[in-house]
């Protein structure tokens, strides 16, 4: 996610609520990766239903849904909320 976030920051994360605040476009997330045992934090590029299109900021070197396809929004962990 450089430029926004980089090896080694903390971030503080919170359930995702989509009553009480939905997903909004750039958004950033924190989701398992479909084929790897890893987290990864990704930007919401586009809302359909109950799928997200996920986008790294560093697009020519990022994991996104531009290889892994859309994400359920039960997928996803939290909404990124502070960078410590």
């Amino acid at each position: 996610m450089e430029p926004t976030l980089h090896a080694g920051d903390f971030i503080l994360v919170a359930p995702i609520d989509m009553g009480a605040q939905p997903l909004r476009l750039g958004d950033l997330v924190v989701c398992p990766h479909p084929f790897q045992r890893r987290m990864i934090v990704k930007r919401v590029a586009s809302i359909a239903g109950d799928q997200v299109a996920l986008i790294g900021d560093n697009p020519d070197e990022s994991h996104d849904s531009r290889g892994f396809g859309s994400v359920a929004v039960v997928q996803l962990l939290g909404r990124v909320t502070s960078k410590l």
